[in-house]
């Protein structure tokens, strides 16, 4: 993301990973096709000019569907949040 601005730096430097879990995945997909919008999951890391360390977005597994979701495809889902989340701690500290 950070080269189409031809080298002007007036936006935070921002990188963008795409990661998953094909063993949840295939769970995720046996209970809802329309998960497969969210997968693989993305996440932007982003350099936060206030305090110089690192800022991570992305929208949670379990915000992916709304309301409506089977108890069986939320446990899945819950899982993967967990699983992202112990990633980004890890990593960021």
């Amino acid at each position: 993301m950070n080269t189409y601005f031809a080298g002007e730096r007036t936006f935070e430097e921002t990188y963008t990973f795409i990661f998953g879990n094909p063993m949840l995945a295939k769970e995720m997909l046996k209970q809802n096709m329309e998960v497969g919008l969210y997968l693989p999951p993305k996440f932007l890391v982003q350099e936060d000019l206030k305090t110089g360390g690192p800022r991570v977005l992305y929208n949670p597994p379990t915000a992916w569907l709304g309301e409506g979701v089977s108890d069986e495809l939320m446990a899945v889902l819950e899982l993967a949040e967990t699983k992202l989340e112990e990633f980004f701690r890890r990593v960021l500290v």
